[in-house]
């Protein structure tokens, strides 16, 4: 007797973004053989390709074209045979990389382009021919398999491209790139005007209107005066070590030097992962209780040319906090606005509106003349970002009808693989429909 197939319900407001799941590796001596010249190989041929396009506009004026890279990569592997024991798509995949870091730079978004090196992250990208059977992966021109140390979650998603990166401590992660259905979080009336600072992370004022709100500060953690004493202690013990003590010094890096830089990244490490594990705590529990959130568009590039505020401004990693703001805004259906830079939020009275134009960074606390109120810099430029929450809430279209987990649930069942890819072959052709959200 043929069962029949489950009915599928329409996803209303969910959408289906681009997601990414990290796990932990531990490749044996041949895959780790085989990766470090993985990355060697990908690595070359950016460097490579860089060199030569910069050699042709310096001395012929030909400016950087794409196809003419695609050439000169299939003349590299005629030239350097070790290329072709490396998968072919990989070495594509860098060759993408350089392309789009000029594109960025031809659009004033970053720097020139620069030359890879051993000491930053490096990886390798596999988008097709790889295989995942449980806890194994295989990926081309490799015989065994990885094996994946899942721990609380698991894509059951379709896995649609991997890439495996190493870091500067010497670990192994593979990236799993899969297209994941969110659903939107239920509705609530709560807007949010955060300020962020130094001395304080954030002032964050939530609330309904105006007379029913509330000021908060979250506190800087200071990871990076936590880690000072340890990072001063190894970075001394890694001076004493022999290594090049100048340019074109040829004094070889000793086994001891190289061991204790390994300690160095691991400290560093162990700093990066406090911060993100903070940014993502805070930035979500942001975003669980308000609608409408907003932030002032700071210019953090400029900020950091300041001598006695880089190091302070790099600590709280103010944009990590916003770009998690923003992209999980998109997922749960928040909207999410930055504020001109040009709006002076902290020299503007929040009850009367006057603009102290006299007010000096160094000003923590001001009085405004024409009501009378004494204010708390980061607290008044909070709610005045709270208050511009509270006109973008009036102007936004009202919430459509949302929908239970239960109906959510079979999107993500891998008994039923017909089902999820109707449903999300559904929410494809109506992501023009969906309701615009401000970014």
């Amino acid at each position: 007797m043929l069962k029949k197939k489950p009915k599928t319900e329409k996803i209303k407001d969910a959408s289906v973004k681009e997601y990414t799941y990290r796990f932990r590796v531990c490749p044996n001596a041949e895959q780790l053989s085989f990766l470090i010249r993985q990355i060697g190989c990908i690595r070359f041929v950016y460097n490579f390709l860089l060199e030569r396009n910069n050699f042709l506009y310096e001395v012929h004026k030909i400016r950087y074209d794409y196809g003419d890279m695609q050439n000169a990569l299939k003349l590299m592997k005629k030239g350097f045979p070790f290329l072709d024991d490396m998968n072919s798509q990989s070495l594509q995949g860098a060759l993408v990389n350089l392309d789009n870091a000029f594109k960025r730079f031809f659009k004033h978004e970053s720097k020139y382009p620069k030359f890879k090196s051993k000491k930053k992250l490096n990886a390798v990208s596999i988008p097709q021919h790889f295989k995942l059977d449980g806890n194994k992966l295989y990926i081309p021109k490799l015989k065994s398999p990885f094996v994946i140390k899942y721990r609380k979650r698991k894509p059951q998603e379709t896995v649609k491209k991997v890439s495996i990166s190493l870091t500067a401590t010497g670990k192994f992660y593979v990236n799993m790139s899969v297209e994941k259905v969110f659903v939107p979080k239920s509705h609530t009336d709560k807007v949010a005007g955060l300020d962020l600072g130094i001395k304080t992370f954030a002032a964050v004022t939530t609330g309904i209107n105006d007379a029913d709100k509330k000021t908060d500060k979250i506190d800087n953690p200071k990871y990076y005066l936590l880690s000072q004493k340890r990072l001063i202690k190894v970075q001394r013990q890694l001076s004493k070590k022999q290594h090049p003590r100048y340019k074109g010094d040829k004094t070889k890096r000793s086994n001891n030097y190289i061991k204790q830089s390994k300690k160095l990244a691991r400290v560093y490490e162990h700093q990066t992962n406090q911060l993100i594990d903070f940014a993502h705590k805070r930035s979500l529990s942001v975003i669980n209780d308000n609608q409408v959130i907003m932030v002032e568009d700071l210019n953090i590039a400029g900020m950091l040319k300041n001598r006695n505020l880089a190091k302070a401004i790099q600590n709280v990693a103010w944009s990590r906090f916003v770009d998690m703001l923003e992209y999980k805004a998109d997922y749960y259906g928040r909207i999410f606005q930055k504020v001109s830079r040009t709006y002076p939020s902290s020299k503007t009275c929040s009850g009367c509106g006057y603009i102290n134009k006299d007010l000096k960074l160094s000003d923590r606390f001001w009085y405004c003349p024409q009501c009378n109120t004494l204010h708390d810099r980061d607290e008044n430029a909070s709610v005045n970002m709270f208050m511009k929450a509270l006109e973008v809430r009036r102007v936004s279209p009202e919430p459509s009808e949302r929908i239970t987990p239960a109906e959510i649930a079979i999107v993500d069942d891998p008994a039923m693989p017909d089902a999820a890819s109707t449903l999300k072959s559904d929410l494809s052709k109506r992501q023009e429909a969906l309701p615009v959200r401000a970014r």
